[in-house]
C-alpha cells in the first residue's frame, strides 16, 4: 500500500514538472517579416555601433568589410532572397 502511494507521488510529480517544462517552452513565435526587420535592425545597429568614433580614412573601409560581411551572412539566411540582399545592403549603405 505504502509503496503504490509512493509510486503515485512520483508520477503526479513528474507529470507536473512535465507540464511546467511544457509551459516555458511555448513562446511567441514571430512572422517571417518581424524575423526580416528584426535581422536589418540588427544589422543596422552593428553598422552604427561599429562606425562611429572612426576616423575619415578608416571609415570607408570598415564599412565596405562590414558590409560584405553582412551580404555573405544574408545569403545563408533563409529569410532573404538574393536580389532582396541587394536592396538590403544598398539601404545600409546609404544610411550609414
Amino acid at each position: 500500500m505504502l509503496g503504490m502511494a509512493i509510486t503515485v507521488v512520483v508520477f503526479l510529480f513528474i507529470m507536473l514538472i512535465a507540464v511546467l517544462f511544457a509551459k516555458k517552452i511555448k513562446k511567441e513565435v514571430k512572422s517571417p517579416k518581424q524575423k526580416r526587420e528584426e535581422i536589418i535592425s540588427s544589422y543596422k545597429q552593428l553598422l552604427k555601433d561599429s562606425l562611429k568614433d572612426l576616423p575619415a580614412d578608416e571609415y570607408e573601409n570598415k564599412k565596405v568589410l562590414l558590409l560584405k560581411k553582412i551580404a555573405r551572412e544574408l545569403e545563408f539566411n533563409l529569410f532573404f532572397q538574393k536580389h532582396e540582399i541587394k536592396n538590403i545592403i544598398q539601404g545600409l549603405a546609404n544610411e550609414s
